[in-house]
């Protein structure tokens, strides 16, 4: 489906799911209560497991109504995928780990949710990963913490516990 000329409305409602269920002609995307998926020979799942065929492997790894939420969110979004996970943890987590590994080193707010910091402060350091808390809204300070192998400054919006807000237009600024 062309994203490209339908209103934002539209795009909620039809992206992922540009035709009806095939099995039930329903419009609505169906809820695919399952983990598990069947393949063909084992041919069919060595390719499915090697990524040279496209389609679901297990629940945890791909899902047929998931997959519809992720596009439906990128075309909203204007972005080219998306990846949907279980909580905002997981999406920090994946987000951090995705960018950061041995050796490279993370500036955090002072002020994060405990999950975030207990994250930053002990579970990256297992793997190498250092960092330096600050109040990132000293910019000052923030830029003082940065280092040569610094690869992200991590803030969340609204700060824990007070609601502080984050000025992410100058802490951006500081940060390139």
């Amino acid at each position: 489906m062309s994203n490209k000329k339908l209103h934002f409305e539209t795009l909620q409602l039809h992206v992922g799911q540009e035709n009806p269920d095939p099995a039930t002609d329903a419009r609505a995307v169906p809820i695919y209560q399952t983990t598990s998926y069947v393949f063909r020979n084992s041919q069919h799942a060595a390719d499915r497991f090697g990524l040279r065929d496209a389609g679901n492997i297990y629940g945890r790894l791909t899902n047929s109504t998931q997959g519809v939420f992720e596009d439906r969110v990128a075309a909203l979004e204007g972005g080219v995928a998306g990846l949907a996970v279980a909580s905002g943890a997981a999406a920090v987590t994946y987000a951090l780990q995705n960018i950061l590994q041995m050796g490279d080193h993370i500036v955090a707010a002072d002020n994060l949710y405990g999950g975030s910091f207990n994250l930053i402060t002990h579970t990256l350091t297992t793997q190498g990963i250092s960092n330096t808390i600050v109040n990132v809204n000293d910019l000052e300070a923030l830029e003082a913490a940065i280092q040569p192998n610094t690869k992200v400054v991590y803030a969340e919006t609204f700060g824990n516990p007070n609601s502080d807000v984050t000025n992410l237009e100058a802490v951006a600024a500081v940060a390139h």
